[in-house]
């Protein structure tokens, strides 16, 4: 039987995300460069990079104070 060698992993050095070592150079310009939007926090100062982490941000420091 024929085995299948999988594709040679690396952590991301940013967020330790584990990616094909073809695909780290390409993850790095998407989602670390540092001419990325800046997302702004609409409750406070706090300026993120990725919108996931304004995600967690807004989870963690404003849910209690959230209107409805």
């Amino acid at each position: 039987p024929q085995t299948t060698a999988r594709p040679v992993t690396a952590p991301c050095p940013y967020c330790f995300a584990h990616l094909s070592v073809k695909s780290l150079s390409r993850h790095k310009k998407e989602m670390h460069a540092s001419q990325k939007k800046v997302h702004k926090c609409s409750m406070c100062d706090a300026k993120l990079t990725r919108l996931d982490n304004l995600r967690r941000h807004m989870m963690l420091r404003h849910r209690a104070q959230k209107t409805h």
